[in-house]
Parts: C-alpha cells; structure tokens; sequence
C-alpha cells in the first residue's frame, strides 16, 4: 500500500517508514530489508506510539478520498450516519467534480469567501467552489453553483487508524513523515536493544513539538464590556 504525502507528489509504503526509522537506529544498513519478525514487531510499536499520541491529547490526521453522489441538495450532511456518511473531518484539503465521465477540479474556499457568495443555492451544471462548516458532532459542505448530480470527491482530513500492516496506506499532511519515522526510531530502539543518537532524538522531539503547534486549537480571547453590563466574547482569529 502506498501513502501520499501531501504537497510533495512523493510515495511513501508503511515498509518504507519502517525501514527508514530501522535505519536510524541501524537495526538494519542501507539497501538491507527487515525480516518478517522486525516488520511485525515495528507495526506493533507505530501503533502503540499513535495511541500514546492520542492519549496525550495530539489528534493525528490522515488524508482520505471520499466520493460522493450528489442529488441536488444546496448543502450536505457529513459525519457518522449523515448523508455523506463518513468520519466527521476536521478540514477540506481538496475537491473534485464528476459527470458524464469527466472530473472537475472544485476550489475548497474559506468562510469569508462563502459568506462573499450572495446567491448560495444558484443552480448550474458544474460547482466551482465548496465550502465545508466543521461542526461537532457533524459538519456540513456546500457547493456553488449546486448540480443536480454528480460525484463530489473530497479529500478529507479524518483521524487514521491504526496500522494492521505494511501495505496499509495512508495520505498523510507535510510534516508528519518527518515526525513519525523519527520518534518511532527512538520507540524502536530499546526494543532492539539499540539506542538513538542525540540527533535522532532532537529531530524526533522537534518534529513532534511542530506538529503539536499545527494541531493545537486557535485560541478565544475574552473581554469584559463594561458599557453593555454584560460578558461578551471576542475572538481574535476572527476578529469579532
């Protein structure tokens, strides 16, 4: 199986991230392949190094393509048991069109550009933007102009589960390669009875620190507004 590393347009197999972080901690020497043992054994270790991750409270994503059939609807459910029922996302990183056999690429858009759109259930043949509303416990995904049909494939940003093999496969954001080879280098190496160098570790905590930056929630500032005589809340990333 084969992950996407989004942005770069390289592939990566689960095998590679194993051998790669292997070869940090030189269990194995360039152009070697673990044996079936260290395979496992490494699958074993990259799961239970994800779930540590969670508990710490560091969501980790994958990018998964879903498609869509589309009936006309201004707007669309998604989330467990929705109408376009998947894992509730977090994020649109990409969107493609369908019908009568072509594919059309659809620009994901922000809320200050839809909130821009003065007529949003215009029909017309083909959508030339979408626009997903994350909520909890579902969100929902709009398009403009809205067919009647069709095949809308999002790329989603979900939660990934765990790995069962080496050909599992997973599309993962920039960034996350880096992070996850390294620390679970520094998880394999007692195991092995090997240890991580210095650098090894520095990259591994480095990597991980910038992906808790980029997951870490946008805060809410708070102000007392005395002349209302009430609390009101202001927040800064949206400046309202």
């Amino acid at each position: 199986m084969t992950i996407i590393l989004s942005g770069t347009g390289r592939t990566v197999t689960v095998g590679n991230l194993i051998r790669r972080a292997l070869r940090l901690i030189r269990v194995i020497g360039e152009g070697e392949t673990p044996s079936a043992q260290e395979y496992s054994d490494s699958v074993e270790a990259l799961n239970a190094m994800l779930d540590s991750w969670r508990n710490d409270r560091l969501t980790i994503y994958a990018i998964k393509a879903h498609d869509f059939t589309l009936t006309g609807a201004a707007s669309y459910s998604i989330g467990p048991a929705q109408t376009f029922d998947t894992v509730t996302p977090v994020k649109v990183d990409g969107a493609r069109y369908t019908t009568g056999g072509t594919e059309y690429s659809v620009e994901v858009i922000e809320q200050p550009q839809w909130a821009a759109i003065a007529v949003k259930d215009l029909a017309g043949s083909l959508p030339s933007v979408v626009y997903f509303e994350r909520g909890s416990p579902y969100g929902r995904v709009s398009l403009n102009p809205v067919p009647s049909s069709g095949t809308l494939t999002l790329d989603l940003r979900q939660p990934f589960d765990n790995y069962s093999n080496v050909a599992d496969e997973v599309r993962l954001p920039a960034g996350y390669e880096q992070a996850i080879a390294f620390n679970l280098a520094v998880m394999l190496a007692p195991e092995f009875g090997k240890e991580a160098t210095a650098t090894v570790f520095k990259i591994a905590d480095d990597s991980l620190r910038a992906l808790k930056r980029i997951n870490s929630p946008r805060p809410v500032a708070c102000m007392e507004i005395g002349h209302l005589g009430a609390r009101a809340y202001y927040n800064i990333t949206r400046g309202e």
